[in-house]
């Protein structure tokens, strides 16, 4: 067992800097269906070796011929990877071997998140311009990152907090959920302000650069202090602010001074009439703990909120407040929580 001490603590600027120079480095991935890779991945359907085939053609197209063996053992790591790359006629080979505790057999999701953290790792292997941190943790915490880089942060977000049973709740990956899930937003709101990764080379390491690469997830030792009291947050606070998706039961960090759109739609909405839902349909913004709601799109946004009747400083009664917020109209919400409806679309909750 690889046991490691660490004292990295990764935080938002060093999500953001980093995404933004990995998607700078490789180019924007398009999103990768998780409910495909599920799919291969059912009780009924069980196909482990089609659902690698998608990921692999996502991440390197006809540039790497892989060949791929998953085991699953009896084992106290977390998982295994080792890599074996040749080149013949101009295409990369790769032997890749990934081990993975028998325990997670039994939980597709769990495989999903597994393979999107280590075929990060395969892709890192095969770029000789990615160097590394030096601190294992910063490293195993780089590569959850790289997961959202190349579009396979929904992978590791839906897959990553396995229920073993009632009592027994795991807990996949490095990054803390939170900056995941910030990071998976801002991926996500960053479509079309880097070139695509198709016009740029998925695999940079060349002839004459044969290695054999062998890693073992590592199990760390990270000081934690005690845990906070939760409080009750009653006014709007950039550090809590989350999207609870009501149809999943997800729940997302979001950033202030932040617009959502047709690709959250599409992430986490399951809306009805895509072309309904503008590119920015809504701008949030945070103001003296309170939120500004912006309909920056060409269609209706509908919101509900709780607002409060009082008469002499007594509060009489409360009751549900819905608006209908016009392009270019703008709705200050003074305290959480808020329903919005999309065009088309389920209902999320801004708290």
């Amino acid at each position: 067992m690889l046991l490691l001490s660490s004292m990295f603590v990764a935080n938002r600027p060093w999500v953001k800097k980093n995404l933004h120079d990995l998607m700078k480095q490789w180019g924007y991935f398009p999103e990768l269906n998780y409910t495909e890779i599920l799919h291969h991945l059912g009780e009924y359907t069980y196909n482990l070796r089609a659902a690698q085939r998608i990921i692999e053609q996502h991440l390197w197209g006809g540039e790497v011929k892989a060949n791929v063996v998953v085991k699953f053992l009896d084992m106290d790591l977390p998982g295994r990877i080792e890599l074996i790359q040749t080149w013949k006629s101009g295409i990369i080979y790769l032997d890749m071997t990934i081990e993975v505790s028998n325990v997670y057999r039994e939980f597709p999701e769990a495989q999903m998140a597994i393979l999107a953290h280590e075929y990060s790792h395969a892709f890192h292997y095969l770029r000789d311009d990615f160097h590394p941190p030096t601190d294992s943790l910063e490293y195993e915490n780089m590569t959850d990152l790289s997961t959202v880089a190349l579009g396979m942060g929904q992978m590791m977000l839906r897959g990553r907090e396995v229920k073993r049973n009632p009592s027994t709740r795991d807990i996949l990956g490095y990054m803390d959920g939170d900056l995941l899930s910030y990071a998976q937003q801002i991926y996500e709101s960053k479509e079309g302000e880097y070139p695509s990764a198709d016009s740029m080379p998925h695999a940079t390491i060349r002839p004459g650069s044969e290695t054999s690469w062998k890693h073992e997830e590592p199990i760390f030792t990270i000081p934690v202090s005690p845990p906070k009291p939760k409080k009750k947050i009653t006014y709007w606070d950039e550090e809590t602010l989350r999207c609870m998706i009501t149809n999943s039961g997800e729940v997302l960090r979001l950033s202030n001074d932040t617009n959502i759109g047709r690709s959250f739609a599409k992430s986490h909405l399951n809306p009805k009439e895509k072309n309904k839902i503008s590119r920015d349909q809504i701008h949030l913004r945070l103001s003296k703990k309170k939120l500004r709601i912006e309909n920056i799109g060409k269609n209706p946004v509908e919101i509900r909120y709780d607002r409060k009747v009082s008469l002499f400083g007594i509060e009489l009664l409360t009751y549900k407040n819905k608006v209908q917020l016009k392009k270019n109209k703008h709705l200050t919400v003074p305290k959480p929580p808020v329903e919005v409806f999309l065009p088309g679309c389920d209902k999320f909750v801004l708290k």
